[in-house]
């Protein structure tokens, strides 16, 4: 019992830390301004004069239309987008060994495992009405659209290769176990939808983009959900942890005192 007790501990601690993040975030996303891509511009190029060129960063919000001139092709999906994350896995069942009364006891486990994922991404524009403005997405949170969450029965025990879009792997061949099926997910960010950017405008590389911003304690985040209904979000996620927070760690307090003080009779 004292293991549980500690367990729900941890957990709860874990839930204030998560918390804390999300407290971060929605300061961040409350304090920080919009701008329109031509106001970012003119901001930059009164550095520029004053400065010189590569010495602006702002931290600030963005928002409009998706768009890239050479975007990617999901792997699943098939759809134009300029981010992606795809997983493939596999689900099955074995059959292991187990132990009553001493005596050996065939059973069998249903499992998964993960036999493909990718991630890619690439730059693209945000336009607005007064233009558009270049977004570097690397190591940004991204709030993506699902596409494709399917199963698919394993219909031939030799099979020897998976293909699903434009998605395709050599399968290895399973020994001990028996193939379900597979399941495809993927969530993309698709060109032509309206997005909501905060991040970093800086000409340090050269041209002027949004991008990730050098002090850690700013939020980066790629959303297609509005800047209302990420704070509305994030609020409830904050009540919420909290008050997973205190039920953990109260309830793993009283769990893991009682144990203490079973043992100790």
């Amino acid at each position: 019992m004292i293991y549980v007790g500690v367990f729900l501990i941890v957990v709860g601690v874990i839930l204030i830390f998560i918390r804390i993040s999300n407290q971060r975030k929605l300061f961040n996303i409350k304090a920080t301004q919009t701008f329109n891509t031509k106001d970012i511009y003119d901001l930059c190029e009164s550095v520029k004069a004053e400065i010189g060129a590569g010495a602006f960063n702002k931290v600030l919000e963005v928002k409009g239309i998706i768009k890239c001139d050479n975007p990617l092709k999901a792997e699943l999906s098939g759809q134009d987008c300029v981010y992606y994350s795809m997983k493939v896995t596999r689900e099955y069942e074995e059959t292991y060994t187990a132990y009553e009364n001493n005596k050996p006891v065939r059973r069998t486990r249903r499992a998964s495992e993960i036999i493909s994922s990718n991630t890619q991404s690439v730059h693209f524009y945000i336009e607005d009405d007064t233009g558009k403005i270049l977004i570097n997405p690397n190591g940004a949170s991204i709030e993506a659209v699902k596409t494709v969450d399917k199963f698919e029965p394993n219909t031939s025990s030799n099979a020897t290769r998976l293909s699903f879009g434009n998605f395709s792997i050599s399968l290895p061949v399973a020994t001990g176990s028996r193939t379900l099926g597979y399941r495809y997910t993927e969530e993309i960010i698709p060109v032509n939808r309206r997005a909501y950017i905060l991040g970093e405008a800086s000409d340090s590389s050269g041209e002027l983009m949004v991008q990730k911003p050098k002090e850690k304690k700013e939020t980066f985040l790629i959303s297609l959900r509005s800047e209302e209904e990420i704070i509305a979000s994030t609020e409830k996620a904050i009540k919420f942890l909290l008050i997973g927070a205190i039920l953990g760690i109260s309830i793993g307090i009283v769990i893991t005192i009682i144990s203490i003080i079973n043992k100790s009779y």
